[in-house]
């Protein structure tokens, strides 16, 4: 049977699988001999069904059934992969928080909280390979209850006021930081439904929170799609918001914001005003900006969301 044009979701008898697919399956249980003793009895295969899968730039592969939007990703916006050089990147931390909030964790715990949950990542046969994208590990300072239920008052008083203040001790004065959403943000931001964000918040209340933060698993996604496939991870695993990037921003700047070929980054786990919106950061010619976009389903190869693993 021809191979063109056959869509797999509607194969429903064994005469409309394609040959080539037959070869597949040959492959995928290690040659013909296996097949053989397959068929007479000699060998059983365990199935798993398998949801989540990485390609070779740490993004997620579509799942079957995937509803909302998503495209090819545009790998000329890309980050390259930062080294984490623990107490530098601290530092970096606590110098532009300026002990608005408390950093009370030392560089020792630091690293080996963050190269714990690198190993978590490592050890999953599904997780592995998201790391074959960039990734950041990173700290939130401890959070109070009264911080968290308003996002936008604390993001606009302290989180984004820091990473002007790094962006700007490396980029200034060729390019400037712009949130363009000044004075619009306090009461007005909130976490989104089933984006496990709200679990990363909890964490950070009970305090010092060490997170490694994969940059461009869902380069290509629309923020609809990123919201769609997170169900697919474990509960240790969030969609990026505000909070957490600004965090990345300031101890991974140069990195991160690096010019006009690193992606827009969605803050997917968050909403602006209303459902309808959500916020972005942008790096566009002579501005590195904080802003919010409407069309939630919109999906452009050089957009990414993050995932933040806190386990």
């Amino acid at each position: 049977m021809s191979s063109s044009l056959i869509n797999l979701n509607e194969v429903t008898e064994v005469k409309q699988i394609p040959d080539m697919y037959w070869e597949v399956v040959t492959k995928k249980l290690h040659g013909v001999k296996n097949v053989v003793k397959l068929i007479r009895g000699q060998l059983f295969v365990e199935l798993k069904e398998v949801f989540i899968r990485f390609d070779k730039h740490g993004r997620l592969v579509p799942p079957l059934g995937l509803e909302s939007k998503q495209c090819d990703p545009d790998w000329a916006f890309h980050v390259k992969q930062p080294i984490i050089n623990w107490a530098e990147r601290l530092d970096r931390l606590k110098k532009y928080l300026n002990g608005k909030l408390p950093v009370n964790i030392f560089t020792d715990e630091y690293e080996d909280r963050g190269s714990k949950i690198l190993e978590r990542i490592k050890k999953d046969e599904y997780l592995s390979k998201m790391l074959n994208g960039p990734y950041v590990i990173g700290v939130i300072p401890q959070l109070s209850k009264q911080v968290v239920d308003n996002y936008g008052e604390v993001l606009e008083d302290i989180f984004l006021p820091a990473v002007q203040k790094a962006h700007d001790d490396i980029f200034a004065p060729k390019r400037a930081f712009k949130n363009y959403r000044a004075g619009e943000l306090s009461n007005q931001v909130t976490v989104a439904e089933n984006t496990r964000h709200d679990l990363l918040l909890k964490k950070a209340v009970e305090g010092n929170l060490v997170f490694v933060q994969c940059i461009q698993p869902l380069q290509g996604y629309s923020i609809r799609a990123q919201r769609e496939v997170i169900s697919l991870f474990p509960d240790w695993i969030a969609l990026g918001g505000a909070i957490d990037m600004s965090c990345s921003l300031i101890q991974f700047i140069f990195e991160l914001a690096r010019d006009t070929k690193t992606p827009m980054y969605d803050c997917s786990a968050l909403q602006w005003q209303s459902s309808d919106y959500s916020l972005y950061w942008n790096v566009n010619g002579d501005e590195f900006w904080f802003g919010s976009q409407s069309i939630l389903e919109y999906a452009s190869g050089d957009y990414s969301g993050s995932l933040v693993c806190f386990g």
